[in-house]
């Protein structure tokens, strides 16, 4: 054997480790040797044995199994049988990778399982919705979006506006200051500082166009919010919980320059139309959650812009409340 196939030699052996072999599917040094003749490779036992010995010097758990025969696996590998299946499920299932990047995703996935495991992902079906008209430029502004949350940074981009009956969508350049993104129903969201809108804002990623990051840094998330003791991450895990089994319906009649306020705080399921004709410039927003003591500080902090309508149980607790402040700071 040259001295090249014997360098080779040990990488085939490693790659039949990882590929033909597992815990429950443990291969032999006869199959080792019988695959390695495949690639013109003559090997001996003795030389596939001093092959393993060496790989476990180096650091691979090379897991030896007696049975009739002696196999060989590799116990801590990369990925595990439910990695894998979760890293399919994940490409599989996310609307913002298209088709292309998908299969090419898939097949990277592949290259770390085995046979097996291989032939079970595979058998993972879905029927995705594939709804972004174009899934590269979303990873493109969402990548652009971290970065200038990493550097601290402000952005600028083109963001369209929430769809409101009898209305087409608009489109508004903003500068903000990016805090975090968080994933809503499977949705990404950017929740930042305007400074022509008031309080944090929430903006879907698959309305955000044409990203540029600034070189100014961003305004601390406290101004904005006017708390000193405000906690980002405590407030980006959501208030509200659209999936309650308590959850009621309930219709907010809004200004205009809240529509996005509204959908980006309780979910893009929110249905919105005008309130009392176009010319108003009122509009009633309707969803599910629960009424709970988020929801009435929510609506309370809200209250120049926002008036809760139903349900009546929703608007008594307000009322309640209301009365319990009042009575609180008269006496």
């Amino acid at each position: 054997m040259g001295d090249n196939a014997r360098k080779l030699k040990i990488l085939y052996i490693l790659q039949l480790l990882y590929r033909n072999a597992d815990e429950k599917q443990p291969i032999s040094v006869e199959k080792i040797i019988a695959e390695l003749e495949k690639t013109g490779i003559n090997a001996e036992r003795k030389s596939v044995y001093s092959d393993i010995a060496a790989l476990r010097e180096f650091g691979f758990d090379i897991v030896s199994v007696k049975s009739k025969t002696v196999g060989y696996y590799i116990k801590n590998r990369i990925f595990n049988e439910d990695d894998l299946a979760a890293l399919w499920d994940s490409v599989h299932t996310a609307e913002f990778i298209g088709a292309k990047r998908c299969d090419e995703l898939k097949k990277k996935i592949e290259a770390f399982c085995d046979n097996r495991e291989k032939q079970m992902i595979r058998r993972r079906i879905y029927t995705v919705n594939r709804a972004f008209r174009q899934p590269e430029l979303y990873v493109e502004n969402l990548n652009a979006v971290h970065n200038a949350i990493a550097e601290k940074k402000q952005i600028s981009f083109v963001y369209e506006e929430g769809f409101s009956e009898g209305r087409k969508a608009k489109k508004t350049e903003y500068c903000a200051s990016p805090y975090v993104v968080i994933c809503q129903g499977g949705t990404m969201m950017l929740i930042a500082g305007c400074p022509e809108l008031e309080g944090l804002n929430h903006f879907y990623i698959n309305r955000i166009e044409s990203v540029s990051v600034l070189p100014d840094r961003i305004t601390d998330v406290r101004e904005f919010v006017g708390d000193m003791e405000f906690d980002l991450m405590c407030y980006s895990r959501g208030l509200f919980d659209s999936y309650s089994p308590d959850s009621v319906t309930v219709t907010l009649r809004i200004n205009e320059d809240m529509i996005n306020t509204v959908v980006g705080t309780f979910g893009k399921t929110v249905a919105v139309k005008p309130y009392g004709g176009i010319a108003s410039g009122l509009y009633s927003a309707t969803f599910d959650t629960e009424i709970s003591q988020e929801l009435l500080s929510w609506l309370f902090l809200n209250s120049s812009t926002v008036h809760a309508v139903a349900p009546q149980e929703l608007v008594n607790a307000l009322k309640d409340a209301a009365r319990d402040v009042y009575i609180k700071y008269c006496n």
